[in-house]
């Protein structure tokens, strides 16, 4: 989407917007995560602040939803990087052993640009298939604790999906 912005009164009105690209979201659960990634980017950004990495993490997620099927069955560990990333952007801190899930994140949004190139995805495969049971649980139980810092989580409409993501993990 492009649009142009004017300051109004109280805020920022949008002018002019015009669709560049729709995403190939291939199923329920592709439309799902993207939900939530904006939901969590609606409740989380503060207003009037744009953060052009945000957008660009947003896009990063749309191209990889649209590549669902190269990245099996191990995309619900890119779901939970995406997620952790998003986190870390947003100003939260993930405890040690997680921080390497932001490197993780660029590593697999580079090698997804190619996603026609076999080396290059089983590059990422074998990448995925490093990242532990222990740590995929230590990202699960931060993601909740993230969302549980917001206010207003019980108005969140994709818990739902969250749950199917990291489990119910909110202990």
């Amino acid at each position: 989407m492009q649009f142009f912005s004017k300051k109004g009164a109280r805020f920022l009105v949008a002018e002019k917007l015009e669709i560049i690209s729709v995403p190939a979201l291939l199923n329920e659960s592709s439309i799902c995560w993207v939900h939530h990634i904006i939901e969590i980017v609606y409740y989380f950004s503060p207003l009037g602040s744009p953060c052009p990495d945000l957008f660009r993490l947003i896009h990063c997620c749309l191209a990889l939803s649209s590549c669902h099927a190269v990245f099996e069955p191990y995309f619900i560990i890119i779901e939970k990087i995406c997620l952790v990333r998003l986190f870390m952007l947003l100003g939260f801190y993930p405890e040690r052993r997680l921080v390497f899930f932001g490197g993780l994140f660029d590593q697999v949004v580079s090698l997804s640009l190619d996603s026609s190139n076999t080396e290059k995805v089983r590059s990422l495969h074998v990448l995925l298939a490093d990242v532990s049971q222990d740590d995929c649980r230590r990202a699960d139980k931060w993601l909740w604790l993230c969302l549980q810092e917001h206010p207003n989580v019980e108005k969140f409409k994709t818990l739902s999906f969250l749950e199917y993501v990291v489990g119910n993990r909110r202990d």
